[in-house]
């Protein structure tokens, strides 16, 4: 009788796991340990997912991930080194130009034709009414999966909130190391520094500056502000209950100075793509969405929970607290699955025109998508108001 080998990674969850269950401890005692671990060993957590990662490589399974957080707190970058890192480790270079998606569509397609033990980087862009936000829809993302899992592919979802799929390893964004000493940027007059800002890969400096320095602006890379290094947590599910469990921080550096402006090219042209198809051919389901969301948006909401906000105090060797920390969960609404607003449309649509099968799917990905924004609202209104009331 042989028993399965699992991960160091796998072992180690297991064994808090059972520590919680046995001892009776509560669920903040997950966020207590994450914080002392990472105090005491801060590369520690990020070693074992490695390990687990070596692991899956050579042990024929694959990695689903997702990358969660609002617009601008590097979940992108984040993902993006490990869709690199995840290439050398599976010996299959990541291929930015074709393994980087904007609609379901190509990533559906890619999956099919693709080799074995690729990986593929899908990034949402909340803002967009097509495809860059259809990524959400459960049943395509349960396919998708199904469909890694038994050809080694690797994929990697970036999205502005938590979804209720079953990836292996969700990543919610945290924090942001930047550059912070530039004196040259600090000596740089405000108005100028903001237009610098408003373009995040390119710098303006003044030409006095540029003297100074030789003849050469600051590179983007080298400017006050710019990103060194990204923290995120990283959650995954317990085996006996399938609750999710917070594991601990894991932090990578930025990708290359050339993968960001790779990265920046591809991206923009996945949009450019996308706005000219709606511009052309989906105008008419872009209206149907709108048209659906205005009718249906109260049916398309469903409360998942409280705001909670817990604050952690880290303590010297003489008792004496010198730092005071704060984990949100701020996901009081949350948008329907896929099948009820499946049901939903075909009632709506019933004294319409007809659509195809593809169509339908691609209506539904679209109201997830937008009913994302309304949803963020409704959170960030709510947790303001909860901030309110607490003042």
């Amino acid at each position: 009788m042989s028993s399965a080998v699992e991960s160091p990674f796998t072992q180690y969850c297991d064994t808090i796991d059972k520590k919680v269950m046995i001892e009776g401890l509560s669920f903040d005692w997950y966020y207590s340990h994450l914080y002392k671990l990472d105090e005491q060993k801060p590369e520690y957590l990020k070693d074992l997912l490695i390990e687990d990662w070596i692991f899956r490589a050579k042990f024929g399974l694959n990695i689903v991930a997702s990358f969660e957080g609002e617009q601008g707190t590097g979940k992108s970058l984040f993902a993006l080194f490990v869709a690199y890192f995840l290439g050398i480790l599976f010996n299959r270079p990541f291929d930015i130009d074709n393994n980087l998606y904007a609609t379901p569509e190509d990533l559906d397609n890619a999956l099919r034709s693709s080799d074995f033990r690729t990986t593929h980087f899908i990034d949402e862009q909340r803002k967009k009414n097509v495809g860059l936000g259809s990524i959400s829809t459960d049943l395509s993302l349960q396919d998708y999966e199904e469909q890694c899992r038994y050809t080694q592919k690797n994929i990697l979802y970036a999205s502005p909130s938590v979804r209720n799929h079953e990836h292996y390893f969700v990543f919610s964004s945290q924090r942001l190391e930047r550059i912070s000493n530039n004196h040259y940027c600090s000596m740089c007059p405000p108005e100028i520094k903001s237009k610098c800002h408003e373009n995040p890969l390119t710098t303006n400096c003044p030409q006095e500056f540029v003297i100074l320095r030789g003849g050469s602006d600051v590179k983007f890379y080298e400017r006050l502000g710019y990103p060194k290094l990204i923290t995120f947590l990283l959650t995954t599910k317990r085996k006996i209950d399938k609750a999710e469990i917070p594991r601990g921080f894991v932090s990578f550096p930025m990708p290359t100075p050339e993968t960001v402006l790779k990265y920046d090219l591809v991206k923009r042209a996945n949009i450019q793509k996308l706005e000219s198809q709606e511009e052309d051919s989906f105008k008419y389901i872009v209206e149907t969405v709108e048209n659906f969301i205005l009718v249906h948006e109260n049916e398309l909401t469903k409360m998942v929970g409280s705001v909670s906000e817990r604050t952690y105090k880290l303590k010297d060797p003489e008792g004496n607290p010198y730092l005071e920390t704060k984990i949100y969960d701020n996901r009081k609404y949350s948008v329907v699955s896929a099948n009820i607003i499946e049901s939903l449309l075909y009632i709506h649509l019933k004294t319409r025109r007809k659509y195809t099968t593809k169509e339908i799917a691609l209506i539904v990905s679209m109201i997830k998508g937008k009913m994302q924004d309304v949803v963020f609202t409704k959170n960030k209104e709510f947790f303001e108001e909860k901030n309110k009331e607490k003042k």
